[in-house]
């Protein structure tokens, strides 16, 4: 019955090359299980049929599932105490075949007599991946032997091909629009119609753009994504996740899952500890992460957008502060609009140290702050190994000096760094930070 099945597939696979007239690559070759001998050796075994498959090349998208069966085959109960994948693109179902050839899910613990065979289905999801890799799942039982590997191999090539991924625009301050391109075509050379959509809300003030290389044309051998972040785009950090959709027919796409969520991308611009204004989807709004029977790829745009003045960190963690000991912490605080900057420099900003609330600080005597002002020009002599970023008219450096004090109790202690500038004619808003300290009660 499992070869019919597999040759069934197989020609379901060949008609729908044949459709698309797309060359896909080949289906995976099932390894032959090896045979169990029941009562060759004493206590508990567990036999593995089948420890290797290689699914050979697959297209990008498409999704492969195998059995590996198991036969508890010692002279006692087998019992399986876990079974765990290491990736989450590879889902694991582990069930017991019944002698009429029926299912039902293995429970973990159970006993398993000799000769009962249990399947361990691994589903492997090629969405997002690229290259050659190797799965694995691994099963936990009161084997003597101990845990049991079973192997995944699979080749996995791209159809649709981005020259960016993910589109990273970096660190920006919006005083005009900003444009990135992405040039998409496909791993055959064959001409397609494209579409985009967004997987979640676009954030407002972001336009996305797709057009064929030859004007026009509703097919092409190559396109162009372009994204376009306006003035009025949320500040922090923000990831877009987009999917392109081709006309082409995915051959033997597989089993599919229905998903209601999507990874983060694997390469981000974004800073750990800056904001995100996009982040998590609203309340009651989930991830679309529909997968198309055609050709496709899930891009994501990613920018760190900056405030007009802003620090390169948020939080200022002094760790632990022995009584009379003395440490310091630093921030830098950048100016990105040529507008402000005149504001920005327009005399020593004023420094203070509060409670988390903005009040008075009981031992804010103990930190003494010292401001240094960066510019272009003076970067090199006074500040030689940290440059300024791309953009910035300039910056002052804020360090924090700390001297070290019993906690009277309390073995942490938090607040605030409030930075204004109090000199500028126009109203620039004061930068807050947060800053932490551990103490010795």
């Amino acid at each position: 019955m499992r070869k019919l099945l597999i040759a069934t597939s197989l020609l379901v696979f060949l008609g729908a090359c044949s459709e698309a007239k797309v060359a896909a690559p080949s289906l995976f070759a099932l390894t032959p299980e090896i045979p169990a001998q029941i009562g060759a050796e004493e206590g508990p075994r567990l036999h593995l049929a089948r420890r290797t498959v290689d699914f050979g090349e697959i297209w990008q998208g498409a999704v492969r599932e195998v059995v590996f069966p198991l036969i508890s085959s010692g002279t006692t109960p087998l019992h399986i105490k876990r079974v765990h994948a290491s990736c989450g693109c590879t889902v694991v179902e582990s069930r017991i075949v019944s002698n009429d050839g029926s299912f039902r899910p293995l429970v973990y613990e159970e006993d398993l007599p000799p000769g009962t065979r249990v399947e361990i289905v691994a589903r492997f999801d090629s969405r997002d991946r690229d290259g050659y890799e190797k799965k694995t799942v691994e099963v936990y039982s009161d084997d003597p032997l101990g845990g049991h590997t079973l192997e995944v191999g699979v080749t996995i090539k791209p159809w649709l091909l981005v020259s960016e991924d993910p589109l990273a625009f970096g660190r920006v301050f919006l005083s005009e629009p900003v444009s990135k391109t992405a040039r998409i075509t496909s791993g055959t050379g064959a001409s397609f119609a494209l579409k985009w959509k967004p997987k979640r809300e676009l954030p407002p003030g972001v336009s996305i753009a797709l057009s064929p290389d030859l004007p026009g044309a509703s097919s092409a051998t190559s396109w162009t994504l372009t994204t376009t972040l306006e003035p009025g785009v949320p500040m922090g950090v923000m990831m877009i996740p987009l999917m392109l959709e081709s006309d082409v027919p995915l051959p033997d796409i597989g089993p599919v899952e229905s998903d209601t969520t999507a990874a983060a991308p694997k390469r981000s611009s974004a800073r750990e500890d800056a904001p995100s204004l996009d982040g998590a989807p609203a309340a009651g709004q989930k991830m679309d992460n529909e997968r198309p029977l055609t050709h496709f790829f899930d891009e994501w745009v990613t920018a760190t957008v900056l405030a007009p003045i802003a620090p390169d960190v948020s939080y200022m963690s002094f760790g632990f502060l022995r009584p009379d000991e003395v440490t310091s912490t630093s921030v830098r605080i950048e100016c990105y609009d040529p507008e402000a900057a005149a504001d920005f420099f327009s005399g020593e900003p004023v420094v203070r140290i509060t409670d988390p609330e903005g009040g008075e600080l009981k031992h804010a005597s103990k930190f003494t702050p010292t401001m240094r002002r960066i510019t272009p020009e003076s970067q090199a002599q006074v500040s030689p190994k940290r440059a300024l970023l791309p953009g910035s008219f300039g910056a002052w450096d804020l360090e924090v000096s700390a001297l070290g004090f019993r906690g009277e109790g309390e073995n942490r202690l938090g607040g605030r760094v409030e930075v204004s500038f109090p000199g500028a004619k126009g109203a620039l808003e004061p930068i807050v930070l947060i800053f932490q300290v551990i103490l010795q009660p």
